[in-house]
Order: structure tokens, then sequence, then C-alpha cells
């Protein structure tokens, strides 16, 4: 399915980080999985993060952390960032129900982040369950190709203010040029880093 995902771990004051990759322009797997809406009942990465990834990561979680869990973030850009999301809605609460602690991720930074986020394709109790108190960053360059769809979403389903709380954090390092230049995550962290990550534009 084309899912590539890397988990990065902290020792000191515990951390855990889920990073998804982006898009490859040459993978029909991953333009499948971009346009799922148009493709329903479609198996793709984000079905694969549900059905395989979650259910290992938890196990894998459980006896790394038997005790107190410690936070998790999730990451990616383009593709990653739309799966970022799905993964922190869909920890299950099955470790609830046995009086454990629960694995739950409390910040998403979806960089140019897909507007697919497979939110509606989970369980309705999942997906509000771990919708508590999440905050996540959509981080942008300015017309980048992404932006503009995401722009009219927003007037259709303006972003969750909370539970998840949704904001948009957009940058202008290049101007408006190329949208698909914009897009390019080399370039937009490369500006992130030289500036010190600075205040973003409103």
């Amino acid at each position: 399915m084309h899912l590539r995902v890397e988990v990065w771990t902290r020792k000191e004051d515990p951390a855990v980080a889920v990073a998804f990759a982006g898009t490859v322009a040459t993978s029909l797997k991953d333009w499948e999985a971009n346009l799922r809406w148009f493709l329903p009942a479609h198996h793709d990465q984000y079905s694969v993060l549900v059905s395989d990834l979650v259910p290992a990561f938890i196990a894998i979680f459980q006896k790394m952390y038997p005790q107190t869990p410690p936070v998790i973030y999730s990451t990616g850009h383009s593709l990653g960032g739309g799966l970022a999301q799905q993964f922190a809605y869909a920890l299950p609460d099955a470790l609830l129900q046995q009086g454990q602690n629960l694995p739950r991720v409390i910040q998403v930074y979806a960089f140019d982040p897909s507007p697919v986020t497979g939110y509606y394709s989970l369980k309705k109790q999942i997906r509000m369950q771990n919708s508590k108190g999440l905050r996540t960053d959509r981080i942008f360059e300015r017309g980048e190709i992404l932006a503009v769809v995401r722009s009219f979403l927003a007037l259709v389903r303006p972003p969750s203010m909370m539970n998840p709380a949704v904001r948009a954090v957009r940058y202008n390092f290049e101007g408006i040029r190329d949208p698909i230049y914009a897009h390019n995550i080399g370039r937009f962290a490369e500006a992130l880093y030289l500036s010190g990550v600075e205040k973003p534009s409103s």
C-alpha cells in the first residue's frame, strides 16, 4: 500500500513522535489515497493505517510503556499530513475499557496537508474520544497547491475550534509563485529552519 511511517521516541521527558511520509509523484497507490473521496470503499493507506498500523503500534506501545504512557505527537507532509490526522483520531478505546491508560495523540503537526483526513471513515465513538483535547496545526506556505482546496472546504465546513482544535498556520517565505513549487517540503523546512520559525503571517 506504500504506507511509510517512522516512530521516534524520547527517553527524557518521555514522548513519542509518529511521522508519515507524503506523496511520491510516481506512486499510483499514493494518488489513490489522495483521491479516496472519489474512490468509495477503496483499500488504501488510510485503510491500512486503521487495520494494520494502529493495532501494531498499540501492541508495541503497551510493552514499552506498561505504566504511565508518554505524550504522543503525529506529523507528516501532504498525504502524510492527512494520515497524521487520521492516526490521531484512530487510536482505539479498548485499553480504556480495560482500565488501562489510553495512549493518545495530543498534537498533530500537518505540513501542507491533504484535506483528506479519514475522519468520517472511523467509528464515531472512536474519533470523538480521540478528538477530546486534541490540537492540530495545519502549517503551510502561502499559495501552495493544497491551500486552495483547504480554503474552499473551510467555507463549506469551517475547521473545528475545539475537540479537536484545528489551527491554520500560514507562512509567506516565497511570495505567491508556482503553487507546486510552494508545496515542496524541502524548501519549506529549510525556510522554517533559517527563519528560526518566526511568527506566521496572518
